[in-house]
């Protein structure tokens, strides 16, 4: 099987095809309000015509999982208890959780919702309901061109099972697979500006769009921007969970950083973060868009813009 195609990034490598659905568990906790997102909208980039990332984010993204979540009939609960005791306050500056080096032991759900730094910061209110959906079962097909390790396991590890605030399950999800938390932000403000509901790589193959879409259709979506096609099995748990959209992401961040992707030549090996940042977007191993990209992820880890948000 041939490498993706540039403008397929690391979620994007390619996998099986599996028929199998995604079942949603509306775990209806916290506030009550609405949320959408994949590589942002750098459709020039992809060669797909369309709005850039900040237009096809806001617009997409606040009609898009609203409308969802109407259709869907979730109910909503009382926020919890604890929320007014919680800081109203964005993230520090200094990481919560450190990248751990390939082969490290990675800490369980259980123990990453424990370490969770809470706040009710939420800087992205319309996200409340995919920010608390789980799925009741995950279903996807072993991935193509990797490690028997990268099936055996990291992808039994791919739950989604944890809600929160946006913050919350970034965190929890880069304490999970032992990445920086913020440079899980930076990737998640690069790709969706932090709304799950954004819909992008707007392109006009009907064979390419989902289930019920039409020309142009979304290919690539949540908070991490996931395309569905090379990822049989996500859609549409991608667009209905936060928390399952950035487990997912980083679970094949992992994979990469472990050196477990057979298709990769060159330099290639296990702990080679920033490159395997690159192959987020690019889906080729350090060739002029992943180096492009990579340097972009690091100018916004440095700057860190999602302080300055209000909420």
């Amino acid at each position: 099987m041939s490498p993706p195609r540039a403008g397929a990034r690391l979620t994007e490598i390619r996998m099986a095809t599996n028929t199998d659905g995604q079942q949603a568990e509306d775990v209806r906790v916290g506030l009550g309000r609405a949320g959408r997102g994949q590589p942002g909208g750098r459709q020039a980039r992809h060669g797909h015509p369309g709005p850039t990332r900040p237009q096809l984010v806001l617009l997409l993204g606040l009609l898009g999982l609203s409308a969802l979540g109407v259709a869907a009939g979730f109910r909503l609960q009382a926020p919890p208890a604890d929320l007014v005791h919680r800081a109203n306050t964005p993230p520090p500056v200094a990481p919560t959780f450190r990248t751990l080096p390939a082969g490290a032991t990675l800490p369980s759900d259980q123990d990453c919702a424990r370490r969770v730094r809470r706040s009710a910061w939420e800087p992205r209110p319309e996200n409340w309901t995919p920010n608390h959906t789980m799925p009741a079962k995950v279903t996807i097909p072993d991935w193509g061109e990797v490690a028997e390790d990268a099936n055996r396991l990291i992808k039994p590890r791919i739950s989604g099972r944890f809600t929160g605030t946006t913050d919350e399950i970034v965190q929890w999800a880069s304490c999970k697979w032992g990445f920086d938390d913020n440079l899980t932000r930076a990737l998640a403000y690069n790709e969706s500006l932090w709304v799950q509901g954004a819909r992008g790589d707007v392109q006009d193959d009907r064979s390419k769009c989902t289930s019920g879409e039409s020309v142009p259709c979304p290919t690539s979506f949540g908070l991490m921007q996931i395309k569905h096609y090379y990822h049989p099995g996500t859609y549409p748990m991608s667009v209905r969970s936060t928390s399952f959209n950035v487990d997912y992401a980083l679970a094949n961040l992992r994979v990469c950083y472990e050196g477990q992707v057979k298709i990769f030549g060159g330099d290639y090996g296990p702990g080679d973060l920033w490159g395997c940042v690159g192959v987020h977007f690019s889906g080729h191993w350090k060739d002029v868009e992943a180096s492009r990209y990579a340097s972009e992820i690091k100018g916004i880890y440095r700057t860190m813009p999602w302080r300055l948000w209000e909420g």
